[in-house]
């Protein structure tokens, strides 16, 4: 008799999940590639990644290797009969194209067992997929009910786009994810082409009197940003994004549930956001530090919650 689970996940590391987490539920997660061009013989490019840029270093990054899919698509079929692969939006990365073509790769008693999903979100946003994910295997529903599910969750969000009620037209009440990030600085947006040097510079212009860049995905893509230009949060960080938590909750009700990932805040900044949240008595299911790969774009000082 096989000693393997029925269903386990395969994640980015772009799910911005706390290594706890994705230890405790046998989760394989899949790196990017990662480094600083202009030293070509740094072996750990990680290590201060955040300090390295407030230096002035520019890293570079690029989607996971085939390869890197395939090691992790077998690590995961020695411990479970099937996995999810959750991918960041297909939109940001060739993560998707990359797990697609490893999958392909396999026999094909093995392509059979491994089913991907474009989360069309990233960082925390798409770790609360991830999250929902566990919690449905936990509940032991099977591998078709999952992937419905989480395919449900990209289809309420052209619903609503479209003005259309989606509980009416799928016949339940799918999980919508709301999400926001406040960047320190919008510069590493127009240096990995997010965004024009003229919105830039109103970003930095903006900072000077206490306004931050304000983001958000949808439709699988970076709002706030681009023809649009950028968005400004009106407050400090963290009146900003606890006054976006609260009108969330008023929508959503005492079930709601928060992730946070930052990168290199302060300790004060992050203990103050955390206190709020508890003060609203919101659930906060984890904390976590944005991987390099977003950071680079996001850069040193972000803060990004998304909530379900």
């Amino acid at each position: 008799m096989s000693d393997k689970k029925p269903l386990g996940l395969v994640v980015g590391e772009t799910a911005d999940l706390p290594q706890s987490f994705t230890q405790k539920n046998g989760i394989e997660v899949v790196q990017f590639e990662v480094n600083f061009p202009e030293d070509i013989s740094d072996r750990n490019p990680r290590k201060n990644f955040y300090a390295r840029m407030r230096q002035g270093e520019i890293p570079k990054t690029a989607q996971p290797p085939v390869g890197q899919y395939l090691k992790a698509f077998r690590a995961a079929l020695d411990k479970f009969d099937q996995i999810l692969v959750i991918i960041m939006t297909g939109d940001l990365s060739g993560a998707l194209q990359s797990s697609q073509q490893a999958k392909r790769r396999m026999p094909e008693e093995e392509q059979a067992k491994v089913h991907i999903i474009d989360s069309r979100l990233a960082s925390v946003a798409e770790g609360l997929v991830c999250w929902k994910a566990q919690e449905l295997i936990k509940a032991g529903k099977d591998t078709i009910e999952i992937v419905g599910y989480l395919e449900s969750i990209k289809k309420a969000e052209e619903l609503i786009a479209e003005g259309k009620n989606p509980e009416q037209i799928l016949g339940f009440e799918p999980l919508e994810i709301g999400s926001l990030g406040l960047l320190e600085s919008a510069k590493w947006l127009e240096i990995g082409g997010r965004i024009s040097h003229a919105d830039a510079v109103k970003a930095e212009i903006a900072k000077k009197i206490g306004m931050r860049a304000a983001i958000t995905l949808k439709h699988g893509k970076v709002e706030g940003v681009g023809k649009k230009g950028v968005k400004f949060s009106p407050r400090g960080v963290v009146a900003s994004l606890l006054g976006e938590i609260k009108r969330a909750r008023q929508q959503l009700g005492p079930d709601m549930k928060i992730a946070i990932a930052h990168a290199d805040v302060s300790k004060k900044q992050l203990q103050k956001l955390i206190m709020g949240i508890r003060d609203m008595r919101v659930e906060l299911l984890f904390v976590s530090e944005i991987t390099p790969v977003l950071g680079t774009y996001s850069g040193p000082g972000t803060i990004l919650i998304a909530w379900i």
